[in-house]
């Protein structure tokens, strides 16, 4: 099991509070830089560390399975343990979603014993963002290959939520699918036709989402959610220091053009 920090300490609060130490489980490789651009400017003081699980820069569905095994993340979660993380949040969307809801749902009990806090993972996170807007339409574009990506639609609608449109972009691995740009993502959005739902959702936390959703601000046909974006939220949620979705958005637009 690899790991490396992905944030240094955020100084403490006016009020001396100890900033939050939010723990993510990832995937393959590092997250996105995005993510360490976001928690500096979210406005809640934090400070992150990422575990990397062991695995195969793969989507097909029995790697995914491999990916999701349990006792695989609770041994990451046990580095966050020692680390006192106040959260702990797997941050893969396929390698939570690939076996279904109560899967997913064993998984995150999984991590939150293993780390001894608050846990959950992006696809939860996606299920508790469109609960929290009152969404139960959508639509799908995924990095994944089709079988990937009907195992999303098909644990979406355990929660009763429907998937109206969904395109594939067939990407075999996170290696492929960080590629992805707002050029491509537009063109699938174009395929997507008339009706969109309430929201499209981007899964798959190794494309920079929240990047791509500043990028196609007002070029949407409905709300875009990112998986990156859904996970962030999550964290702070769980925490119960709530941040605006759509201010993770403006974050990453305020601190990429502050650095410029």
């Amino acid at each position: 099991m690899a790991f490396s920090e992905i944030l240094p300490k955020i100084a403490r609060n006016s009020a001396g509070q100890p900033p939050l130490r939010i723990g993510w489980l990832a995937p393959y490789a590092e997250l996105p830089g995005e993510y360490a651009d976001v928690l500096a400017g979210i406005g809640v003081p934090n400070v992150a560390w990422q575990v990397v699980t062991e695995s195969e820069d793969t989507h097909d569905v029995e790697g995914l399975r491999a990916l999701a095994a349990i006792d695989r993340l609770a041994d990451g979660a046990a580095r966050l343990r020692r680390w006192h993380a106040d959260v702990a949040i797997w941050a893969c969307t396929s390698g939570s979603f690939i076996a279904g809801r109560e899967f997913a749902e064993a998984q995150s009990e999984a991590i939150a014993k293993a780390a001894g806090c608050l846990a959950s993972s992006t696809s939860l996170a996606f299920i508790a963002a469109l609960r929290h807007l009152g969404i139960d339409r959508v639509s799908v574009v995924a990095s994944y290959p089709e079988p990937a990506t009907q195992r999303f639609v098909e644990f979406l609608a355990e929660f009763r939520i429907r998937a109206l449109s969904v395109a594939s972009f067939g990407a075999a691995g996170a290696r492929a699918a960080e590629r992805l740009d707002a050029r491509a993502v537009a063109a699938k959005l174009r395929q997507l036709g008339q009706e969109t739902g309430d929201a499209i959702l981007l899964p798959d936390t190794a494309v920079w989402g929240i990047s791509l959703q500043a990028e196609l601000a007002g070029r949407c046909p409905a709300m875009m959610l990112s998986a990156n974006q859904v996970t962030i939220w999550e964290a702070f949620r769980l925490l119960g220091k709530p941040v605006d979705l759509g201010d993770i958005v403006s974050t990453l637009r305020f601190v990429s053009r502050d650095s410029a």
